[in-house]
């Protein structure tokens, strides 16, 4: 009994020496406070990074989480679309790529109808923009629960896709210098927001093309601002992708998709192109949709030719030059419908879905101007023969020259002979190995369901190549190579087809698959460098995290452009500016007359019969202050071997600034001038 009453006053003694649990956690407590306050001070004094840099971190999340959001609700529409249409054998892969297509184009026609209508506020963009998103959480979480796999990519691959892609949208994060978006594609819709609704701004061609992605830019300028308008040109490229795999794996099942994804994603200009507000890329997704389509169509009972022939007419609502898309895909189903493979019922689903999503572009010109097909039709509101004239450039391209023609492939890959490189480069796989594909079918390699959609991707690439061979011919202003970029990605799974084929015809002592492995390496590699350096001499990154403000940045890419657009922007607030031989008017300030196609003072000089003083009397009538002469194009189109600018026009100019003008700045390297227009 004593011995177990020692040990219970023992473990009573234990138990009294054991510290206070709530001690504890107040010190705990008190060290967290502590810690709270050190890193406070710690970093208030040595700051990681300003204000500068979180805001513009803010800034750049907001333009994603916007364009996400935009595209999300779009997606939405398009999904439902889908589901309501009740394709037979569509797969999860094809609804999300063709349901995100249709959605956008679907959100593009709602948002000329509010323009027209007069709904361009923000807030208007708000409601509109929570609603679709709203709505679209069903069809994103039914796909979701359905979602396929990826389709298998081999490692290396993955990480150039991964490195283009960021590389192209942080392009898109910084502000705009690219020519094109600071010449219409952005500045249109910034035009339409200022006036609050779609109407007339100016007798420039470009500002009454179709406009399916500039209408789909405007919730997003409105909410945000021309970053999250490019993010929804950016996301058709992924896109793009997206759907040649898909093609590739329906309908060349002989074909591992990724061969094609990596033949596509070989094309520099695709990932460059991307990155700036132009229409190329969104089309050439569509294209590639609508031709997956029909192809599918064909075989497919139900509304799929429908379908197609909605994505042909948002085609051809991107820009005026896509009526080959529809075009090429009717002359397929023609040949499939005398062949009796193609219904005359389905035939006309195809053209008149096509032609009505179409209709509401040349119904807005015919209001605005007058002419539905405005500038081509010569009959609108400002527009005359002469401007035709100076807008079609004819005579300046290479001409009839049997030996120029064919070594045609070879100046566009190579960029020589004047035809345009820096936004058109393809890349060296599809000289070096388009005639291999087409040894291979003439061998009849392949199966004969194969060889018909190798045909008819051949075949629309061909009847998409004839008008810019013709354009090429005829005038410089059609010589870009970038308009042929969806041909480069219909060729795509051409070009894969022939590398699979390469398979079997191994030999222990010769593997052509594994030597042609090697050279789409070094292409992709040598792509992937060069869009690294050339990324990198933009500095993206210090526009981004607001190490350079936006003028920074501006100046440092615009140069004396930028320049002069200060100097016009100082002005007094009733100042009107004329632009002559300057495209270029989206950062100016006050109102301004762009020359979008560089005729503004030859065709006012025509309209004034060459009289000087009437030309000024109507600047005058028209509020003009000021003009804005850029020099350096002026030099440039006057030096050609076929000179863009004749001497006469050139004295008129002198005469017209000497006589009715006084300089009020120029830039110190001379490219740029601002003169004040005399009192009358």
């Amino acid at each position: 009994m004593q011995e177990g009453h020692v040990t219970a006053i023992l473990r009573t003694e234990d138990r009294t020496k054991t510290p206070s649990r709530s001690l504890d956690r107040l010190a705990v407590a008190i060290t967290f406070v502590w810690a709270a306050v050190v890193f406070t001070a710690l970093y208030v004094v040595q700051k990681p990074f300003g204000p500068a840099v979180a805001l513009r971190l803010v800034q750049r999340s907001g333009d994603i989480a916007v364009a996400g959001a935009l595209i999300a609700g779009a997606a939405g529409v398009g999904l439902r679309l889908l589901n309501r249409l009740h394709l037979p054998t569509v797969t999860p892969a094809e609804r999300l790529g063709l349901g995100t297509l249709l959605g956008l184009g679907a959100v593009s026609l709602l948002w000329l109808a509010l323009g027209l209508l007069g709904f361009l506020q923000p807030l208007v963009a708000l409601t509109i923009s929570l609603l679709l998103l709203a709505t679209a959480t069903g069809p994103l979480r039914q796909w979701w629960h359905a979602r396929p796999a990826l389709p298998p990519l081999p490692w290396p691959l993955r990480l150039y896709l991964f490195l283009m892609l960021a590389l192209s949208l942080a392009r898109v994060l910084v502000p705009a210098t690219d020519w094109d978006g600071l010449s219409y594609h952005l500045t249109a819709p910034q035009r339409w927001i200022a006036l609050g609704r779609i109407g007339w701004i100016g007798a420039e061609g470009p500002f009454y093309y179709p406009h399916v992605l500039e209408t789909l830019f405007l919730p997003a300028m409105l909410l945000r601002g021309d970053s999250a308008a490019r993010v929804l040109h950016w996301v058709f490229y992924p896109l793009a992708l997206w759907l040649v795999a898909d093609l590739t794996r329906r309908l060349l099942p002989c074909v591992p998709p990724w061969r094609a994804v990596a033949v596509a994603a070989s094309v520099p200009m695709l990932a460059q192109l991307a990155s700036w507000a132009y229409t190329d890329v969104a089309l050439v997704a569509l294209t590639f949709g609508a031709l997956l389509v029909v192809l599918v169509g064909v075989q497919q009972p139900g509304a799929w030719l429908g379908v197609g022939g909605a994505l042909a007419g948002l085609a051809l609502g991107m820009k005026y030059q896509a009526f080959i898309v529809p075009l090429s895909l009717l002359l397929l189903l023609v040949r499939w419908h005398r062949q009796s493979a193609v219904r005359g019922r389905q035939l006309g689903l195809f053209a008149i879905t096509a032609g009505l999503v179409w209709l509401p572009w040349p119904l807005r010109n015919l209001w605005l101007t007058g002419d539905p097909f405005y500038p081509f039709g010569s009959l609108g509101r400002g527009w005359d023969a002469h401007r035709t004239a100076a807008f079609a450039a004819a005579g300046t391209g290479i001409g009839l020259d049997p030996g120029r023609l064919v070594l045609l492939p070879w100046s566009l890959t190579l960029g020589l002979d004047g035809i345009a490189v820096y936004d058109g480069r393809s890349g060296p796989l599809f000289l070096a190995l388009l005639p291999l594909a087409f040894w291979f079918l003439a061998r009849k390699y392949g199966q004969a369901a194969e060889r018909d959609v190798l045909g008819a991707l051949l075949t629309v690439a061909a009847i998409h190549t004839l008008p810019w061979i013709v354009g090429v011919i005829n005038s410089a202003a059609t010589s870009q190579s970038r308009f042929l970029l969806p041909v480069f990605l219909l060729l795509s799974p051409v070009i894969a087809w022939a590398w699979e084929t390469l398979v079997p015809l191994a030999t222990p002592h010769f593997q052509p698959a594994g030597l042609l492995n090697l050279l789409v390496g070094v292409a992709l590699t040598l792509t992937a460098i060069d869009a690294t350096l050339e990324t990198a001499s933009a500095a993206p990154a210090t526009a981004i995290l607001g190490i350079d403000q936006p003028e920074q940045y501006l100046a440092g890419h615009l140069g004396s452009l930028w320049s002069a657009t200060e100097q016009v922007n100082h002005l007094p607030s009733t100042s009107r500016v004329l632009l002559l031989w300057e495209p270029r008017s989206y950062y100016l300030r006050r109102p301004s007359d762009p020359d979008i196609i560089l005729d503004e003072f030859d065709h006012r000089l025509w309209l004034s019969h060459g009289d000087i003083a009437t030309l000024v009397r109507t600047l005058h009538g028209e509020g003009v202050t000021h003009v804005l002469v850029f020099w350096a194009g002026v030099d440039f189109l006057e030096n050609q071997s076929q000179p863009a600018l004749s001497s006469a026009l050139r004295e008129a100019l002198t005469r017209f600034l000497t006589g009715y003008t006084s300089e009020v700045w120029h830039a110190p390297d001379g490219s740029y001038a601002i003169y004040e227009l005399s009192t009358p």
